[in-house]
């Protein structure tokens, strides 16, 4: 039977009792995952249309039904904040979307976007995970901005890519990147560890946040969820929720996970960040619905905001969807 949890707090460090800790020891593989292309589905028929949205968000259709194919999956999506904007970005099907969000969850697409996965320079340049390639998926895509300094990086084909930006805006590769997955410790004895050795490690979702004990890196992968402190030498230390499953999180156990298999839970997609009005903010994208809740300091749920909503039926994703 699966342990229940109460929170997976990325600032308060409880007692790794609550959670019965986890050896790497102990987790064991769920279903095999091809990287990069591993997140990219065959369009299926659409979902029944949910009755009209009265705000940012469509009323959902019933999630604890056995969900139907997804007409609409997003392989990346990274929401952040920055010079007072709210920002949304998004790749599925093979197209890359950066648009500003207001707060009726209306979208205005940035000057030059859509465009295609395949032509943006710093993915396809020596140092970024599409060159040589086409049709190239990514697996996880965060960007993160403290304040200060904007940091994006990216998961695909068994590897980690980390640019920085100039004065200017563009893009910097990072030294000593890219590198395979493994070559991060934490990685290694996390959820690379789980992947069949034939397979190079894949990561479903990858979020970063700045909080009261520091810089949280939040992964999901293979059914778990893994948490660690990013110290400024990048070497991690690992939370108690570390390696948990995603199923012992009470959210996750009653929105995205309810309706699939114990021990192989799985996200589509992941991003925290705090809102324009001061308040923590966390969305899932799942089989082809959205999940979304404003969490107090130690993650407890404040309100649920969308609870399975189809991404088809959010008006946002129009873009995205119309593949």
């Amino acid at each position: 039977m699966a342990r229940t949890c109460p929170g997976i707090s990325a600032l308060v460090v409880v007692a790794v009792a609550a959670c019965g800790g986890t050896s790497t020891a102990d987790l064991l593989p769920t279903t095999d995952h091809e990287p990069g292309a591993g997140k990219r589905r065959a369009p299926a028929a659409s979902e029944q249309a949910p009755p009209a949205d009265a705000g940012a968000y469509a009323a959902p259709v019933d999630a604890g039904a056995p969900p139907p194919t997804p007409s609409c999956t997003l392989d990346t999506r990274t929401v952040y904040v920055e010079a007072g904007k709210k920002i949304e970005s998004i790749t599925a099907y093979g197209k890359y979307w950066v648009r500003v969000l207001a707060s009726d969850g209306t979208a205005v697409e940035s000057d030059g976007f859509p465009r295609e996965v395949d032509a943006e320079p710093k993915f396809t340049a020596t140092t970024g995970p599409c060159h040589g390639r086409t049709g190239c998926v990514l697996d996880t895509r965060v960007v993160y901005f403290d304040g200060a300094a904007k940091v994006e990086s990216i998961t695909a084909y068994g590897n980690y890519y980390v640019w920085s930006f100039d004065a200017q805006g563009n893009p910097v590769p990072a030294p000593s990147f890219p590198q395979a997955l493994p070559e991060t410790p934490a990685f290694a004895a996390g959820p690379c560890a789980l992947a069949v050795s034939t397979v190079p490690c894949v990561l479903d979702t990858r979020t970063l946040e700045m909080t009261a004990a520091g810089k949280i890196e939040a992964i999901t992968a293979r059914g778990r969820w893994f948490s660690h402190v990013v110290r400024p030498d990048l070497g991690r230390i690992a939370l108690p929720s570390n390696g948990i499953l995603l199923e012992d999180v009470p959210r996750f156990a009653a929105g995205p996970c309810k309706t699939q298999p114990s021990g192989a839970c799985t996200f589509d997609t992941r991003t925290v960040y705090t809102d324009l009005d001061g308040i923590r903010t966390e969305e899932v994208t799942a089989r082809g619905r959205l999940w979304a809740y404003r969490l107090s300091a130690t993650d407890a749920v404040v309100a649920t905001v969308a609870d399975g909503v189809p991404l088809d039926g959010i008006a946002r994703f129009d873009g995205p969807c119309a593949h």
